[in-house]
């Protein structure tokens, strides 16, 4: 769902209001490979993956300078049942919960004719969490020593860019990020 006006103010050029909702239920087999036959279930493995996203973002364009503020929910599981481990569940991801918010800014400058400077920054925190009773921890801690099943991190960011446009059929753009 998106909203976009253009109130024609002199400072508030545009604003655009975008929400989504996805939701994914997908349930793999092995049945009609030869791997199935002979089990006593249809199967010899399978997997059921569901995933669901909802997020929300809100931009407005103040002149040459673009600001906005972003949250998105990602809730994600996968669990595989296998006949070789009496069909018990192993969680690839263990009912995973990610959660994000974070601000931007983007300014796009004319400083000549054929010459555009972008530059933008942005800072998101987000936290994830891993249901600690359906996680592999003794897996995970064999290969990076920690049981840990959240975390919270910062995570700043930007860019800077020159577009240099000649002709109307060239141009040339150096950045760094």
């Amino acid at each position: 769902l998106t909203y976009k006006t253009r109130p024609g103010g002199r400072l508030l050029q545009a604003v655009r209001v975008h929400g989504y909702y996805t939701r994914v239920d997908h349930f793999m087999t092995d049945e009609l490979r030869t791997s199935g036959e002979g089990k006593p279930r249809p199967y010899s493995m399978a997997s059921q993956a569901e995933t669901q996203s909802t997020g929300a973002r809100v931009e407005a364009d103040l002149g040459v300078v673009t600001v906005g503020v972003e949250a998105v929910r990602r809730e994600w599981e996968v669990a595989t049942r296998m006949a070789g481990m009496s069909y018990m569940p192993q969680y690839a991801v263990p009912d995973v919960q990610v959660d994000s918010g974070g601000a931007y800014a983007d300014l796009r400058r004319q400083l000549s004719g054929t010459l555009l400077l972008a530059a933008g920054a942005r800072v998101d925190r987000v936290s994830s969490r891993a249901d600690e009773t359906l996680a592999p921890t003794s897996l995970y801690w064999a290969y990076h020593s920690t049981r840990q099943t959240s975390a919270t991190d910062t995570l700043p960011s930007g860019n800077l860019r020159l577009v240099w446009t000649p002709t109307a059929s060239v141009e040339l753009s150096m950045g760094v990020g």
